[in-house]
């Protein structure tokens, strides 16, 4: 073992690690007394960051997913409405997903 100071990660299965994760995630929240925020997650983190915004929705202004991975099957309550596009902007403000061919 490392010198962490984190708990010892001694998850079983695929389960169980997200759920540690899931955990870490929150144990930061509290520490920094954040009640609601902006959540990106980029490959497996999207995975992640969807099953913390799942539990603690009241935590999540908006949840952004860079490839994500893990995505086995729908969940039971998903609705296609709280879903939103979010635009591409570059570094002048400018949008650009939606500007269509020059």
């Amino acid at each position: 073992m490392g010198c962490s100071s984190r708990e010892p990660y001694k998850v079983k299965n695929a389960v169980e690690s997200v759920e540690y994760f899931v955990k870490f995630v929150e144990g930061w929240r509290m520490m920094k007394n954040i009640s609601n925020f902006f959540m990106c997650g980029h490959s497996l983190g999207g995975y992640i960051a969807t099953i913390f915004a799942i539990k603690y929705p009241q935590h999540v202004k908006k949840l952004f997913l860079i490839s994500p991975v893990g995505f086995s099957e729908k969940p039971k309550d998903f609705d296609i409405k709280r879903i939103e596009v979010v635009p591409a902007f570059d570094e002048n403000g400018e949008e650009i997903l939606h500007k269509g061919p020059p």
